[in-house]
């Protein structure tokens, strides 16, 4: 089970639902060997709507992982939040996680040359936005990469170290020497 601390700085997972196992095996890592506070769908509380609620998040939470893959990139949803992100927040931490070993603009060209006709404009031009979010953005991970969990752990703590909860223990100094 994957633990959120709610009031704790967190990371704001984006993902296809399509791809949810896949995407809860690296979270449940993450979260239980790491201590990386995470917030991803599964914590919505019942009642509040789904856009008030995941905007609100997205806006406090420390960085956004964006695990991508075609599921995602076909999802009005995920297009929504990342839209949503790079449009109101364009500096906000986001660490991309790739689902395949090709560069996200190559998945994300193919995806809009075969979604073509069944996205509407509006989905059209979130893919565009992702694109362009991505080619800007210098972290990535691979999830075939043998160490991809470490170079997330990486990504997250550089980017967004208070999602990482006790980090401030490692600040710690026991007479003159730090905790590293």
């Amino acid at each position: 089970m994957i633990k959120y601390i709610y009031g704790e700085p967190y990371v704001f997972v984006s993902y296809s639902s399509k791809d949810k196992e896949k995407v809860v095996n690296a979270l449940r890592i993450l979260n239980e060997e790491y201590n990386v506070n995470i917030w991803y769908d599964a914590n919505l509380i019942a009642g509040n709507t789904w856009t008030n609620e995941v905007k609100r998040k997205l806006v406090v939470s420390q960085a956004v992982l964006f695990f991508g893959s075609v599921n995602a990139l076909t999802s009005p949803n995920v297009l929504k939040e990342v839209s949503f992100i790079k449009n109101n927040y364009p500096m906000h931490p986001f660490i991309p996680i790739s689902f395949e070993k090709k560069h996200f603009s190559e998945i994300i060209q193919e995806v809009i040359l075969a979604e073509t006709s069944g996205y509407r404009d509006d989905e059209q031009d979130a893919a565009l936005d992702i694109l362009d979010y991505l080619n800007n953005n210098t972290t990535r991970v691979n999830l075939d990469d043998e160490d991809y969990i470490k170079k997330l752990y990486k990504a997250i703590s550089t980017l967004a170290p208070k999602a990482i909860l006790g980090a401030q223990l490692s600040q710690l100094k026991i007479g003159k020497y730090a905790l590293i």
